[in-house]
């Protein structure tokens, strides 16, 4: 047993040594890799000048910071798209929003942080406001301040502050309309007169008036109308015949009348730049109530015939139970040659503004009229 043990354990010491002689010749072999690496190298550089070696590791060095240039490049391309999508998503929101509202609520916010400032400067507890609001109830109307009515509001109808509707006014429901004090006067203690002027921007229709206001009653005591447009005077006649005690059904009526003359202008230059290039002539006559157009075609029988279509687009005021209302109404004439072959008969017309509406309609029957060609 003992000898068998001593023969094992010798060929385990031989087997040992042959590992750590192939260890030592692989290391062997690697330092003499690496020295003959070595030798090349300095070869190499024996071959190549100190320019050359300079010039190859500057070659090196810039292509490794161009490598790290486009991942930077690729980086900010990345944030950018990112950035893009967050800016149209915002855009997408915000567009869903109702601006009106959201610039009410912007300044009732600011009406209402100036409040909660002014209250912690003046008073010292917390619950000064409330205790406010707990006071006697104040009169409150369109001359009162804002924070006051804010301060003592509970419900959700429109605030009466006069600068803040007159404001909202101008800005949203009359834009095209300025409004001037002339001048006010005390006629006694609780009379007042001032006079206006009102004048729409596009028609240039000018108002001037005069009120009697009874500060106390906050009544309306007398009105009167000073001065009228000349161009306007007989137009707008009717509707002061019938508005004479009411200034506010006047202001609205004439602002609906001057609406509708934009319209119709819009609505005549949108026919123009359709069709002027296709036609011999299209004029806007009339004093700006008739679109006159007119087109040279071959006939049947290969003459050229002259088309001419006349839309007249009147704008009057018509009474309609009590008051005066302005409306408008739309006609046409047709000449071949010269010759009136249609005359205000709107069945064709009236059906494709109702079809299409009014400036889609006109397009449509124009066509029909001076390119029938198009149609057949």
């Amino acid at each position: 047993m003992d000898f068998t043990s001593e023969s094992d354990l010798g060929s385990d010491l031989e087997s040992d040594k042959q590992v750590n002689t192939s260890n030592s010749q692989l290391i062997q072999e690697e330092q003499e890799q690496k020295q003959e690496q070595e030798q090349e190298q300095e070869n190499e550089d024996d071959f190549l000048s100190k320019e050359d070696t300079q010039r190859l590791h500057l070659q090196e060095l810039k292509e490794d910071l161009l490598s790290k240039r486009n991942e930077l490049i690729k980086e900010i391309d990345t944030y950018k798209k990112e950035i893009s999508t967050r800016q149209k998503n915002l855009l997408n929101e915000q567009s869903l929003l109702d601006q009106n509202a959201s610039n009410l609520l912007r300044d009732l916010l600011i009406a209402s942080s100036t409040l909660n400032s002014n209250s912690n400067l003046s008073n010292d507890g917390p619950n000064d406001i409330d205790d406010n609001r707990k006071a006697k109830t104040q009169f409150i109307d369109g001359a009162s301040p804002l924070q006051i009515e804010l301060l003592s509001k509970y419900d959700t109808l429109p605030l009466l502050n006069m600068d803040l509707r007159i404001r909202y006014l101008e800005e949203y429901l009359y834009p095209n309309v300025n409004v001037e004090i002339v001048s006010e006067e005390l006629e006694n203690i609780d009379v007042t007169n001032t006079t206006i002027k009102v004048y729409w921007k596009f028609t240039k229709i000018e108002l001037i008036l005069n009120l009697s206001y009874d500060t106390t009653l906050q009544i309306l005591l007398k009105f009167d109308i000073l001065s009228i447009s000349e161009n306007y005077k007989l137009k707008l006649m009717p509707l002061i015949d019938s508005c004479k005690d009411n200034p506010t059904l006047l202001l609205f009526f004439t602002n609906q009348y001057d609406k509708l003359l934009q319209k119709r202008n819009s609505i005549f230059k949108e026919l123009q730049d359709t069709f002027q290039r296709q036609l011999k002539s299209c004029n806007i006559v009339n004093n700006q109530e008739s679109l006159v157009l007119t087109n040279i075609m071959k006939g049947s029988d290969d003459l050229r015939k002259t088309i001419k279509l006349q839309i007249d687009f009147n704008i009057q005021f018509s009474i309609d139970s009590k008051f005066t209302l302005p409306t408008s109404k739309i006609n046409s004439k047709l000449w071949s040659d010269h010759n009136l072959i249609l005359v205000n008969d709107n069945t064709i017309l009236y059906g494709l503004i109702k079809e299409y509406g009014v400036l889609q309609g006109l397009k449509e029957y124009t066509k029909t009229c001076l390119f029938p060609k198009s149609y057949s």
